[in-house]
């Protein structure tokens, strides 16, 4: 009679964890976005008489998770892309960089994380030149959870780590 009412308790116990596995959110939405583009003027060098243009591409990858009733939990973005800095006076001067990034929205607790590297540029025989890495958290305030959308608060800082340079000498690494 234990014998019995042991397994009968351990396969309801199993059948009770298949019935809430099953009950949890289907896993996220995945879209990949390709991008590419060009921004003249992207920074102005009045003092060597140039400005930069900047060449860029790369893919996003969007994942989002929705609760039970639809709304948005979190948005989770990888993003790779490499971009060209291009002396505007003399296209032969030339810096690329990468930047894997990832973003994360998250509207539990209300917050937009940035990790990773957002800026890497190495100039042979002077190293690297901007190097921005690690995590930075700002707060967010959510317009609409159905839809998914947010403004994020870029003055607040609510968590900072690793290397986040207030100023980059893009203008010298193109002159």
């Amino acid at each position: 009679m234990i014998r019995k009412s042991r397994w009968f308790a351990t396969v309801a116990v199993a059948a009770l964890l298949c019935c809430v596995a099953t009950a949890q959110a289907a896993g996220p939405e995945k879209e990949v976005f390709p991008f590419e583009g060009s921004i003249e003027d992207w920074v102005e060098c009045p003092d060597q008489g140039f400005n930069i243009r900047i060449d860029f591409f790369g893919i996003d990858v969007v994942k989002t998770w929705r609760d039970s009733a639809g709304n948005v939990t979190r948005i989770k973005i990888h993003s790779y892309g490499t971009g060209t800095l291009v002396n505007q006076n003399d296209p032969t001067k030339t810096e690329t960089g990468s930047s894997p990034t990832n973003i994360t929205v998250d509207f539990q607790a209300e917050t937009f994380t940035v990790s990773g590297m957002p800026l890497h540029n190495n100039i042979p025989g002077e190293g690297r030149v901007a190097h921005e890495t690690g995590t930075i958290t700002y707060p967010i305030e959510i317009i609409d959870r159905q839809a998914g959308e947010f403004e994020v608060n870029f003055e607040v800082v609510l968590r900072s780590g690793g290397k986040h340079p207030e100023f980059v000498d893009w203008c010298s690494m193109v002159d």
